[in-house]
């Protein structure tokens, strides 16, 4: 093989090379704009999320409330029925 043929094939694969590379690099900031893109979907998700959350503790508190309140008047007719049988 020539020296002239050499240089040709490394050319061409040098070419190669340019092309695959330059390709990596759109993947990479098409990847880039997936991963900000895919970022800002958690990022709302967790804050939508978060809200329901809140919205459901909230309402398990009031329940809870509710039934303390539901409990206590109970107490006081058990004793008062308690009071009354003896």
């Amino acid at each position: 093989m020539s020296d002239r043929e050499l240089l040709e094939v490394i050319a061409d694969q040098m070419g190669k090379l340019t092309n695959e590379v330059s390709g990596l690099k759109i993947e990479q900031k098409k990847t880039n704009k997936e991963i900000q893109v895919l970022s800002n979907t958690v990022a709302r998700i967790e804050q939508e999320h978060g809200k329901k959350l809140d919205v459901l503790f909230d309402g398990y508190v009031q329940n809870n409330d509710r039934l303390n309140r539901i409990e206590k008047a109970v107490e006081k007719q058990e004793e008062y029925i308690l009071k009354r049988v003896k």
